[in-house]
Formats: structure tokens, sequence, C-alpha cells
């Protein structure tokens, strides 16, 4: 499970990548489509982002998976993990 330092740094990732305005709440429950206005191609861009800022690769099979922030920072805490 990823811990609060991750999910708050990711949470910053995001909402520089979908141009989030800053009134809009960010965190571990955020969706990203329902919640985030995070379409199918922005999550593709995304993803790009948070391999790019956090050093990582994302499966894109992983991807669909991805419904709320906290799906991606679980996923990011595991892939660390690995490395």
């Amino acid at each position: 499970m990823a811990d609060a330092p991750l999910l708050i740094e990711l949470a910053g990732v995001v909402r520089l990548a979908a141009k989030l305005p800053p009134e809009t709440v960010v965190g571990g429950d955020s969706r990203l489509v329902e919640d985030l206005g995070i379409d199918s191609l922005d999550l593709v861009g995304l993803s790009l982002r948070v391999e790019e800022h956090f050093d990582v690769e994302i499966d894109a099979d992983a991807v669909p998976g991805f419904l709320r922030l906290r799906d991606v920072a679980d996923y990011l805490a595991l892939r660390r993990g690995a490395a």
C-alpha cells in the first residue's frame, strides 16, 4: 500500500498533468474519470508523466485498472519495492 508522502507527491503530478484548477480536491480516493475528468487519452499522457516523474515503467495492461488515485499510488509503491 502507498504511503501518504507518495500519495501527496502523486496528487501534485496528477494536478499538473491534468491541468486541474486549484479548487479541485485531489486525494487518494479521487476517481480519475468521474472526479478529476481524466479521459482515456489524458490517462495515457498522465501515465507517461508519472513514469517520467517517478522513474518507473508502467505496464500498459495496468492502466485500465487505475480507477482512483490510490490505485496508481499502490502500483507505484509495488514497482518501487520491486526495483
